[in-house]
């Protein structure tokens, strides 16, 4: 049973319970009929010409007593056949003993080394340096592959649920990076719910150029600038998500009349430099900024409260390694 695993392109990795790392490749849709040939005439399993697709891999997995998933192994090669919940069949072929370190680089060079992981990160692999290639094991590099899917993945995830509001705010500081124009929008009130309308390139094909950019795109943002009072924004939480945003700035954007918008903005843990000057925000709304203890410059100034109130002593006594504009 796999205890980790992650899937790109055709390529299933996975890690086992004792540890192991297994790469699978996965067959064509329009190859299955003839792998699941294959993989009867390598086990010695007599079957149907007639069979097609669905029954040829029900009646090979009830062979091998599985009721989802079989795992076949032949002479020289082993293959593993699953049934979906929609009866579907995939079948997919193992990387052979003794190549399957180099198939994960191969994978990594193929469909991960374009992306911007920073060294350190769990999904950072160097393919260039020969000491790091000769030292790490399979294990080693499998886990280092998987992680890296899986960070991209969950990005990925992370912004098909993005509100169209926040990634509206992304697009716009990302304008420069892309060969488009800004997609539309309605136009909008407190009733509505901000909505993107056209663009001239998907927003969620994965494999276009949305995702494409999206990765790099997502290291590469260090800073927000954001002073559009046409657009709203809610969950502001979600841009924890990029991993080196330090500064934000967010001046006369009517942050004090969103719902929760200051307890969203404080959960931005790794901001070092944080504008919320003018923005009709309340003196009591400033405890919530307490825990952002990374913060070097804070610009609260034009707001409804005087330098001198008992909570901005209160904010500097709480963030002492701040420099507070007030």
């Amino acid at each position: 049973m796999a205890k980790k695993s992650a899937y790109v392109n055709g390529y299933l990795v996975e890690q086992d319970d004792s540890g192991k790392i297994n790469v699978l490749h996965q067959y064509d849709e329009g190859e299955v009929i003839g792998s699941l040939r294959e993989i009867a005439d390598a086990i010695g399993f007599a079957y149907n010409a007639d069979w097609n697709t669905q029954e040829f891999g029900r009646q090979l997995v009830k062979h091998a007593n599985g009721e989802n998933t079989a795992d076949f192994e032949g002479a020289d090669e082993k293959y593993r056949v699953n049934i979906l919940d929609n009866k579907k069949v995939e079948s997919f072929k193992f990387a052979k003993d003794g190549t399957t370190k180099e198939t994960l680089y191969e994978i990594y060079d193929g469909y991960l080394r374009t992306t911007n992981f920073p060294e350190g990160h769990k999904g950072y692999l160097d393919t260039d340096d020969e000491e790091t290639r000769k030292n790490l094991n399979t294990r080693q590099v499998g886990a280092i592959v998987i992680n890296a899917i899986n960070t991209l993945n969950d990005f990925w995830q992370w912004w098909v649920d993005l509100d169209d509001s926040l990634k509206y705010l992304l697009l716009l500081q990302w304008e420069p990076s892309f060969d488009y124009p800004l997609p539309d929008y309605d136009d909008w009130n407190d009733n509505e719910e901000f909505e993107i309308t056209d663009s001239e390139f998907d927003l969620y094909d994965k494999e276009g150029d949305m995702g494409f950019y999206l990765y790099d795109l997502i290291f590469d943002t260090e800073e927000i600038y954001w002073n559009n009072t046409d657009v709203p924004f809610y969950h502001l939480e979600k841009l924890a998500q990029l991993p080196h945003l330090k500064k934000l700035v967010m001046s006369g954007v009517e942050l004090g009349d969103i719902p929760d918008g200051i307890v969203e903005l404080a959960k931005l843990a790794k901001l070092e430099t944080l504008d919320l000057s003018d923005n009709s925000i309340d003196a009591e709304e400033l405890e919530k900024l307490h825990e952002l203890h990374d913060l070097q410059q804070l610009n609260i100034s034009s707001n409804f409260f005087d330098e001198d109130c008992d909570e901005v002593a209160e904010l500097r006594e709480a963030l002492p390694n701040c420099e507070i504009e007030a």
